[in-house]
C-alpha cells in the first residue's frame, strides 16, 4: 500500500510541478491484446506469500493462491480450498476448528491440496530462518508466537492433521476475527516439495510456481507484466470469468494514463490523478480504507518525550489542510482507530468520537501555552527535532509538511532524515530520532488490530512504548492470552473464606447451597459491572492516544482509481485488496 499511494501522489506533484503542453518520452504500458488488462502497481517485491506486504502483492497472490476461506464482497467468510468448518472447545477451553477440504481442490499440476500444505507453510512463516515480517498475522493460533521467538519447537504449534484428513487449528483464545484472517496471502497453502528444491527462489520460478488459486502465472516479465491464465485444475472453475489476466507493471503515470484513455487497460491505479479530476473524468472513484497514518514518538527522548509537548505539536497540524493535499482519497484522522469497525452495536469510531483537539485560529496559541505549561517558554530552546522516515514521495511529503507547520506555528527546529528503507531500517533499531511515521492498514473490522501492535514489544512499536494499563486493556479487549498479566491477589478471599462460624459449618449442604447461589450471584453483579471488550479497546485507544500522545494520528487511508464503464464484477476490498476473479469486459 505504501508504494501504491507514493507512485499516486508521485503523480499529483508531477502535475503541480507544471508539464503544461510540453511533449515528454513516455514509454507505452505493456498491455496484452486479447487479455483484461489491469494496473494495480509496480513490480512486486515479492510473490512469496511470506512476505507480500503491500496491497497489489497481496492481491495478485488472492488470484492464484487460495487459503481455507475467501471473503464476500462484504468480507463475510466463505468457503475456499476448505468446503466447510466447525468451532468447538477442548478440554482447556481453548477454541479449535475443523477444516474440511473440498475433495477437488488440487495444484496446478493435479496433485491434491492437503492439510499439510497448511501446516508447512504455516510452520515457515514462523520460521526463524524465514524472517517474515507478516508472522505476527498467525500469533492467535496456539503458540505461534512462542514458535516464531524461539521459545517453542515448531511442531507444538496448534495445527495437526486428523485421521480423516480434516485440517485441526487450535487458538491461544477465542480470536473473534480468525476465520477472515485466513484469506489473506499469508495463510496460504505451500508445496514443500517445491519451496524446499529452491528456498531462495522458488517465487520468481513461473515454470514451477504451485499455484491451487483461480488463476496460474503464465509469464512474469519483470517490470513490464504478469499474465494469468485460468487454471484448470481448480475445483470451480466456473469463478473465471475472463481466460487471461494481465496486470500491467508500471510506475509511468503518463504511460498508464495513455493507456487507459485509450481503452488498453480498465482499470488503473498509477495515474496522474489531479489531471484526470480537472478533466472531469466520472470513471473517478474513491474509497475508504481500514488504515490509519501516525506519527510516532520515541519514548524517552529530551523535551518530546513530554505528552504536554505531543500535544502542542498535534494541536497545530491541520489534517484537513494535509489530507486536501495528498489528494488520493486520504481523509483527516479523528482517532487512531477509522470509521468502518466494528463498534458495540455500530461503528466503533462513531460510539468512541474524535479524539483529537479541532484545528482552529487559535490552535497555535493554546499550544504555546502547553508548552510553557511543560516548562519550555520559548519553544526554540526545545533540542533539534529528528523526523526520521523512509524516502518514498508520501512519506517525505508528510515530513515536510508537519515540520514546517512546527517551524512556523511553534519555532521549533527540526531536521527530517529521510533514508532508503534498509538505512530506514536500521535507523529505527538504533532509535535516534524524536518522532518517525507510522502506517497501518488492516485488512479486518475488528477495531482491536490498531491496538495490537502497540504493546509492549508490539510489531509496530518502534518507539519503545511501553504501558502495562495499556496491555492490560487491549489484552482485555483483544481477547486475547497474549500478554503477561499479573495474577490476582486472592489471599483476601481465602482468608474470608476460613473465617465461617460453627453455626454456618454446622450445615454443609444448606451452607454448600447458599454458597453457590452467592457465588454464583456475585459472578453475575461483577459481569455486569464489568467493561466489555469494546469499551476496554475504547480506554486503550484513548490512554494511547489521548492520555500518553505516544501516538498521534494524521490521516485515514483512501484510494482512488479509474474503472472502465465496461469492467464488470471486480471487487475492491476496505483493505486495499482489489480482485478480478470473475471480471469481465462488457462488449458494446
Amino acid at each position: 500500500m505504501k508504494k501504491i499511494f507514493a507512485l499516486m501522489l508521485a503523480g499529483a506533484l508531477i502535475l503541480l510541478t507544471g508539464c503544461g503542453e510540453e511533449e515528454t518520452s513516455v514509454t507505452p504500458a505493456p498491455v496484452v491484446e486479447s487479455a483484461l488488462n489491469i494496473q494495480l502497481g509496480g513490480e512486486p517485491d515479492s510473490l512469496d506469500p511470506a512476505f507480500a506486504q503491500t496491497t497489489a502483492e497481496q492481491s495478485y497472490l488472492l488470484h492464484i493462491l487460495e487459503g481455507l476461506v475467501s471473503l464476500s464482497e462484504s468480507m463475510e467468510p466463505m468457503p475456499g480450498a476448505a468446503e466447510s468448518w466447525q468451532k468447538g472447545f477442548n478440554d482447556e477451553g481453548l477454541p479449535v476448528y475443523t477444516f474440511q477440504l473440498n475433495p477437488q481442490a488440487k495444484w496446478n499440476d493435479g496433485q491434491a491440496v492437503t492439510p499439510q500444505d497448511f501446516i508447512y507453510a504455516w510452520k515457515r512463516v514462523l520460521s526463524a530462518d524465514t524472517a517474515s515480517p507478516l508472522a505476527y498475522e498467525l500469533y492467535p493460533i496456539l503458540n505461534a508466537q512462542a514458535v516464531a521467538e524461539g521459545t517453542m519447537e515448531p511442531d507444538q504449534l496448534g495445527v495437526s492433521a486428523s485421521e480423516d484428513g480434516a485440517l485441526m487449528v487450535t487458538l491461544g483464545w477465542d480470536c473473534p476475527d480468525f476465520l477472515t484472517r485466513l484469506a489473506s496471502p499469508v495463510f496460504a497453502p505451500l508445496r514443500e516439495d517445491v519451496v524446499s528444491a529452491n528456498p531462495e527462489g522458488w517465487s520468481n520460478d513461473v515454470q514451477k510456481y504451485p499455484c491451487n488459486g483461480p488463476y496460474v502465472i503464465k509469464e512474469w516479465l519483470h517490470d513490464q507484466s504478469l499474465t494469468l491464465t485460468a487454471n484448470e485444475q481448480y475445483h470451480n472453475p466456473q469463478a473465471t470469468a475472463t481466460q487471461t489476466l494481465n496486470f500491467v507493471l508500471s510506475d509511468d503515470e503518463q504511460a498508464v494514463a495513455e493507456a487507459y484513455k485509450s481503452g488498453k487497460i480498465l482499470f488503473a491505479k498509477t495515474l496522474p490523478l489531479l489531471e484526470l479530476e480537472e478533466a472531469g473524468d466520472t470513471q473517478l472513484c474513491r474509497q475508504p480504507l481500514l488504515g490509519t497514518y501516525s506519527l510516532a514518538f520515541k519514548d524517552g527522548r529530551e523535551g518530546y518525550g513530554d505528552p504536554l509537548v505531543r500535544q502542542a505539536l498535534s494541536m497545530v497540524l491541520d489534517r484537513e489542510e494535509l489530507a486536501a493535499q495528498l489528494r488520493d482519497g486520504s481523509t483527516a484522522a479523528e482517532a487512531l482507530i477509522p470509521g468502518g469497525t466494528t463498534g458495540e452495536e455500530g461503528d466503533f469510531r462513531k460510539e468512541g468520537g474524535s479524539l483529537l483537539e479541532t484545528f482552529g485560529e487559535d490552535s497555535a496559541q493554546a499550544a504555546l501555552e502547553l508548552l510553557k505549561e511543560a516548562g519550555w517558554e520559548d519553544p526554540s530552546k526545545l533540542p533539534t527535532l529528528v523526523y526520521l522516515t523512509n524516502d518514498s514521495a508520501l512519506h517525505t511529503r508528510v515530513a515536510e509538511y508537519v515540520c514546517g507547520v512546527w517551524q512556523q506555528k511553534l519555532g521549533l527546529k527540526t531536521e527530517i532524515r529521510a533514508l532508503g528503507w534498509d538505512d530506514y531500517q536500521q535507523a529505527l533499531t538504533e532509535g535516534d530520532f524524536d518522532v518517525t511515521r507510522s502506517a497501518f492498514l488492516s485488512g479486518r473490522t475488528d477495531p482491536g488490530t490498531f491496538l495490537l501492535g502497540w504493546i509492549t514489544d508490539g510489531a509496530q512499536n518502534v518507539t519503545g512504548y511501553s504501558s502495562q494499563e495499556f496491555d492490560q486493556l487491549v489484552a482485555g479487549g483483544y481477547g486475547a492470552e497474549v500478554l503477561s498479566m499479573p495474577e490476582e491477589d486472592t489471599e483476601g478471599e481465602e482468608s474470608d473464606e476460613s473465617s465461617s462460624t460453627p453455626e454456618e459449618s454446622s450445615t454443609p449442604d444448606t451452607q454448600q447451597q447458599s454458597e453457590e447461589e452467592s457465588e454464583a450471584a456475585s459472578q453475575e453483579e461483577e459481569e455486569k459491572q464489568q467493561p466489555s471488550k469494546i469499551q476496554l479497546l475504547h480506554q486503550a485507544e484513548e490512554l494511547l492516544v489521548q492520555k500518553d500522545r505516544a501516538v498521534v494520528p494524521l490521516f485515514w487511508y483512501g484510494q482512488q482509481y479509474l474503472a472502465a464503464e465496461q469492467l464488470i464484477n471486480w471487487y475492491d476490498y476496505p483493505n486495499g485488496w482489489n480482485l478480478f476473479i470473475g471480471a469481465y469486459a462488457e462488449e458494446g
